[in-house]
């Protein structure tokens, strides 16, 4: 199977709340400075049974909703890198979230999985390291809608900002957000 995702649209999420003046910096460890910018990828998978009678575009406009509150308390990750200060300024720029459409259905991806196909439901490219000058982020989000009704949620957090753990703490608490939504 071949499968081709379209993206429908992109936007930026900012948190629900603006960072406090006091912590507009947030200094890197020396490990986060010199690590590389690579990126962990989490990519949740639903079934269209989880969503009966729920217009996809909806959900996702609830999922948009929680996203900016939680990244109130995480407002980090909202933030832009300050390559020669190794801070990140938290200056509430906010995240990419991308919609996309995948023109199959979900059981065909989860059946089968395949990683260079897998990896069109990412926002962006989680390990591309290059010298070339690339816009570092520390968030990207992609909500992909299959043909049967699935859903494919994908998160890219940098490395630099978020380990294993944190990076599944962050998505717990948005699960836990986006439940007030819906």
């Amino acid at each position: 199977m071949v499968m081709n995702v379209d993206i429908i649209s992109k936007e930026i999420i900012k948190p629900s709340s603006p960072t406090p003046h006091h912590l507009s910096n947030f200094k890197l460890s020396f490990l986060d400075q010199i690590a590389p910018p690579i990126y962990i990828p989490i990519i949740l998978f639903y079934d269209s049974k989880k969503f009966v009678d729920v217009d996809p575009f909806e959900r996702s406009h609830s999922l948009k909703k929680s996203l900016a509150e939680t990244l109130t308390p995480y407002y980090p990750l909202a933030g832009t890198p300050i390559n020669e200060d190794f801070y990140i300024n938290c200056n509430d720029q906010g995240v990419d979230y991308i919609q996309a459409r995948v023109p199959c259905n979900l059981s065909e991806v989860v059946d089968n999985p395949k990683g260079k196909e897998l990896m069109q439901l990412l926002p962006f490219e989680p390990y591309h390291c290059s010298t070339e000058f690339v816009k570092e982020v520390l968030l990207g989000v992609q909500y992909n809608m299959f043909e049967c009704g699935g859903v494919a949620i994908a998160v890219c957090v940098s490395h630099k900002i978020a380990d294993g753990t944190s990076a599944v703490t962050f998505v717990n608490a948005w699960a836990g957000m986006s439940h007030r939504f819906i």
